[in-house]
């Protein structure tokens, strides 16, 4: 068991040291994390769907970048409610938000959206003129909270009410702008599958994960999965931010470290000036 031990801990310790040796910066990126801490009863009231976007927008405005790199801006998960997603005054709040930055500037935020009578839970990716620069869907539900099992066997649709979100078709890279390393998106529990959460040969630079961990409440659910995204990280030797509606919102090295939190049930923003690293530099 020691020898076991001792023979881990060269082995993390060798890998780490190999990697600071060959570590290259890449051009600088300013990354801002906004936790709200909407609480679970207050985010699905229909009578606050305004007033919730407008506190992200809010805090997203206190955000000082006077550099020329870019940033990017990171809600968590489904932070933009359906009824907004086609809304012409949210886009142009959003808009208006991102042409306060002299520099390049995206919000990434996570989204229920509708389309033809059809729900998914998505990251969508927005630009200054909050055109859309790209969307992910979740692929990883969860069943029974998102989806229902062996529902083309079972109808379960009158006793629940509820038919399911639509999956996405697996992990995938995205790819910003030119500017800008590609990023790995997942939402909510998808950052716990070790092994799954990057596509085949992914060119991913860094891991975005955005979450809705307010479900857990005071519980150790936060922090648990708060350690999944910290091994993922050591794992896939990524930075990985993750943005959570109630918290814990953390930037993680590719280390595991933790270099900036939010913690729970706090509302806050998080900015942090980075450089993130080509992803085959590790390999």
């Amino acid at each position: 068991m020691i020898l076991s031990f001792l023979a881990s801990f060269y082995y993390g310790y060798s890998k780490i040291e190999k990697a600071k040796q060959i570590e290259t910066p890449l051009p600088n990126i300013t990354i801002a994390l906004v936790q709200a801490n909407i609480p679970q009863s207050k985010k699905w009231d229909t009578s606050l769907i305004i007033d919730n976007f407008m506190q992200y927008i809010n805090l997203s405005k206190g955000i000082s970048h006077d550099e020329k790199y870019p940033i990017v801006i990171i809600w968590p998960e489904t932070s933009l409610h359906f009824a907004l997603f086609e809304n012409k005054r949210a886009r142009e709040e959003i808009s208006n938000l991102l042409k306060q930055f002299d520099s390049e500037a995206y919000l990434v935020t996570g989204a229920l959206i509708e389309s033809n009578k059809e729900f998914s839970n998505d990251i969508v990716v927005f630009d200054k003129n909050a055109q859309i620069v790209d969307i992910y869907s979740k692929s990883h539900l969860v069943p029974f909270g998102e989806y229902v099992p062996f529902k083309e066997f079972f109808e379960l649709t009158p006793i629940s009410n509820f038919n399911g979100l639509k999956a996405g078709n697996g992990v995938r890279d995205i790819k910003i702008s030119n500017k800008l390393p590609p990023f790995s998106p997942l939402i909510c529990y998808e950052i716990i599958f070790s092994g799954d959460i990057l596509q085949n040969n992914s060119s991913a630079d860094w891991i975005v994960n955005v979450t809705n961990d307010a479900w857990y409440g005071d519980s150790s659910g936060p922090y648990q999965h708060l350690a999944q995204a910290k091994f993922r990280a050591i794992e896939e030797e990524k930075t990985t931010v993750r943005a959570a509606s109630t918290g814990i919102s953390a930037i993680i090295d590719r280390y595991g470290n933790i270099l900036n939190r939010i913690e729970l049930n706090k509302k806050d923003i998080i900015k942090k000036n980075m450089h993130l690293r080509l992803g085959n530099d590790a390999h």
